[in-house]
Parts: structure tokens; sequence; C-alpha cells
């Protein structure tokens, strides 16, 4: 079950649709929800889509997802246990008061520690290279461009992050 990256190029290409018509047609009954915060600067908000929870700056705290988040969500770790405060890793989990289950994704942090340093570029070269492979909301993380696939452009993204000629966008 998933969505056509090729169908979904032809909708906005061919038919002019924009994202959110797109994934209602091929997730009807999705909402997505934004949620904007003054923590993380004018450009960036919180956002709850289908599979994922992104827009999080790295080193930011639980506490202030889950201020912004309102009451209704609850966050733990990927090993279940709650969390209220500490830094957000991707992998954590927000819940809402339906019970759904949302992963936070921190683009281009892929080894689960909320940051994006060296140990994550050499994870994304490993997961290319065949010798790991990366998977939900780490494997999520490592398509930094955002274009649905990962490959050698991720990889260049998060060197130049690092070298400091670019920025991943979260």
């Amino acid at each position: 079950i998933g969505m056509s990256q090729m169908g979904a190029k032809n909708m906005a290409k061919e038919h002019g649709m924009v994202h959110s018509e797109i994934l209602e047609f091929y997730y009807p009954g999705t909402t997505l929800t934004t949620i904007a915060t003054g923590n993380w600067g004018a450009d960036s908000s919180v956002t709850i889509g289908a599979s994922f929870v992104t827009g999080i700056t790295p080193g930011t705290d639980a506490s202030v997802l889950l201020k912004a988040l309102g009451g209704g969500y609850s966050l733990c770790s990927s090993d279940g246990s709650s969390k209220t405060s500490g830094k957000l890793l991707t992998g954590d989990i927000v819940k809402d008061a339906a019970g759904k289950t949302y992963p936070v994704v921190i683009y281009g942090d892929l080894n689960s520690d909320g940051e994006i340093a060296l140990t994550d570029l050499l994870r994304q070269q490993k997961h290319l290279l065949g010798m790991i492979t990366l998977e939900g909301a780490c494997l999520e993380a490592a398509d930094v461009t955002k274009d649905g696939k990962v490959d050698i452009a991720d990889l260049l993204r998060i060197q130049k992050h690092l070298l400091g000629a670019a920025t991943i966008g979260q």
C-alpha cells in the first residue's frame, strides 16, 4: 500500500494538482495537519503527515514539541517509554488521542541521536553501498532532498550540510 511516485509526478505536472490533492487521492480521509510554532523560526513548522512527524530542527527538546502540539498528543521514545523532555530523535513516536502513532523524522539524522553528524553521512554511504539497510523513520530521514528516493544527491547534501555549504531543511 503506498503512493505511486510516477503517478504523483504526473498528477502534479499534467493536471496541476498540489500535494494535498495528490495525498487525498492516494490516502482518502487522511488529514494533513501543520502546526506552526514560533520556537523553530518563521519558515519552520511541525507537520503531522500520513506517516511521519517532520519539520523538527535538530537539537529540539521534547517539551517544545509537546507544547506546540497542545493537548491530545503524547510522546515516547522508540523503546516505548514516555518522553516529556530531552532531545527529540528520529524514531521517537508521537501518539494522538485516537492512538495513531507517527514516528519523528529529523532529516539527516540517520542514527537517531537527534543531530546531523559525520556518523549520519557514513550510515548514508553504507546504505547506498548495500552494507546496511535503513528502515522506517531512518530511511525517511535519509531522503534529505525529499524527492522520494535515497541516492547520491542525499549523500552529497549531508556532506554539504556538514561542511557548512548547505543546510538540510526540515
